[in-house]
């Protein structure tokens, strides 16, 4: 079946679920960085062992789909200079930090298997209060008395990440011209402020029309409307390739090297740009010299081969 367009019907936004209680019991506030969450959650998560309590740390999705390379991406865009900054370069300081930032949350407030299995992990663990953390997509049913959401930290406070999830609609190219308009009336509907607005206070999804969340009485009498407004939204890095799926998955391969493995931060990232960029050769010698190098040996041989 191939779809003409695909149009966003029901949206819905990746943010960070902190447990209250947990973060009162220790006079902690919910991080608005990486860095205070590193601290915050290792010294809840260790004082919560000394006590033989078991917890959660930390659960969000670092396993084998392609919402994990979501997640990675998400984490380094969180690393961007300024709200207003594009998604970093990949082999840059930026990214560097991201990830190695991200093997030490790993590290000290969650484990390998709450990565790994982050998912499953949220159900089991985190609806029923035994997370300190998790991230995961936004919900209007959850615990509010004992977790509250906010923007996911970034690198420093104001800057954030954020994925977009929930359900596209779009119209069959291969049906005729009549079902096409019928099909598209409907769509037409369904993306509509009225319809839209239905969704939303009724706890059916959330809106990507920002205008609703912009003084819609309504729409903010149900939500947080400041809340869903400002949040930063990041897409799947490099997602419109047509080998995507192929790319996802060798994208958070490589990165798992370093997250739970060996390799360095910026061994992987450059296995990463190498299967992003289309290479060339040039004589600006700024990342290689090889195309300086060709281009002497070839202007010392050609003189020589002309005689032969």
């Amino acid at each position: 079946m191939k779809l003409v367009s695909l149009m966003p019907v029901i949206t819905t936004y990746s943010v960070l679920y902190s447990n209250t209680k947990l973060l009162g019991k220790y006079n902690k506030t919910i991080p608005e960085t990486w860095d205070e969450f590193l601290e915050t959650g290792s010294y809840i998560v260790s004082e919560e062992k000394k006590a033989n309590n078991k917890i959660s740390g930390y659960n969000s999705i670092f396993g084998d789909s392609d919402s994990s390379t979501g997640s990675l991406a998400e984490f380094i865009y969180s690393y961007r200079k300024s709200v207003d900054s594009p998604f970093p370069n990949i082999i840059n300081e930026e990214a560097v930090n991201a990830l190695e930032m991200l093997k030490k949350i790993k590290e000290n407030v969650a484990s390998d298997d709450e990565f790994i299995n982050g998912e499953s992990f949220i159900y089991q663990n985190a609806f029923s209060g035994n997370a300190l953390f998790f991230k995961y997509w936004a919900m209007s049913d959850y615990d509010k008395n004992v977790f509250k959401i906010t923007h996911l930290p970034g690198v420093k406070k104001g800057i954030s990440a954020s994925l977009t999830g929930g359900t596209n609609i779009g119209v069959n190219n291969y049906i005729n011209d009549d079902r096409k308009k019928a099909a598209a009336k409907v769509i037409e509907y369904m993306v509509s402020k009225e319809a839209q607005r239905k969704y939303v206070t009724t706890g059916n999804g959330f809106t990507m029309l920002n205008e609703l969340y912009d003084g819609d009485e309504e729409v903010c009498s149900k939500l947080d409307c400041d809340f869903f407004k400002n949040i930063q939204v990041v897409t799947k890095y490099n997602s419109d390739r047509t080998d995507y799926i192929s790319y996802s998955e060798k994208f958070r391969n490589y990165a798992y090297e370093f997250l739970y493995g060996n390799k360095t931060a910026l061994e992987v990232l450059n296995k990463i740009n190498d299967i992003t960029r289309v290479y060339y050769i040039t004589l600006n010698n700024e990342h290689s010299n090889i195309g300086l190098t060709i281009f002497i040996v070839n202007s010392a041989l050609l003189p020589h081969l002309k005689d032969i």
